[in-house]
């Protein structure tokens, strides 16, 4: 979430720098636009190895995928690297709705969802306020690298607890 956050707000920056606020619009557009299509992917066939797997994969892409955006030096160029970072959020989000909705007790799920979807939110907020901060003060790539940054230490952890996402077996 927080990562989204920052380049939420790093858009927009992005566009003004380039002189023109409406891109903002457009490239947050294709942005969600290239999530659409990822997603449309993600369940159109199922993925090897399971939701599992696939969490760690988007975990790791996600962040890789995204950093390219602090070098756009165009916004033809922005265009075409928001469109390669927006493919790998919705997967994402998908697999880790599929290993939450594995690994909850009877029950509880709406409970779960809910706070999954807090956290996710609460880190976009602090994506926002603290990208934000970055931008006044050092500028839109930076904002883009901490988000990124972020994520990647999201992504280092789930892989290394990735033994939590499993679902546990019922003991007998």
């Amino acid at each position: 979430g927080f990562c989204l956050g920052a380049i939420e707000v790093a858009l927009p920056a992005f566009s003004a720098e380039a002189g023109s606020a409406a891109l903002a619009g457009v490239l947050l557009a294709l942005w969600s636009a290239a999530s659409g299509a990822g997603g449309l992917l993600y369940g159109a066939r199922p993925p090897r190895g399971g939701p599992h797997r696939s969490f760690l994969l988007f975990a790791l892409v996600f962040p890789l995928a995204s950093l390219p955006l602090a070098a756009a030096s165009s916004p033809e160029a922005m265009a075409a690297l928001v469109l390669l970072a927006g493919a790998p959020i919705a997967p994402l989000i998908a697999s880790r709705n599929q290993i939450l909705g594995s690994i909850v007790p009877g029950g509880t799920g709406a409970e779960s969802f809910t706070w999954l979807m807090t956290a996710l939110v609460t880190g976009l907020a602090a994506g926002n306020a603290v990208g934000g901060g970055v931008v006044e003060n050092q500028g839109w790539p930076e904002a883009v690298v901490l988000g990124c940054a972020v994520a990647g230490g999201g992504a280092l952890l789930s892989f290394a607890w990735r033994g939590a996402l499993r679902p546990q077996l019922a003991t007998g």
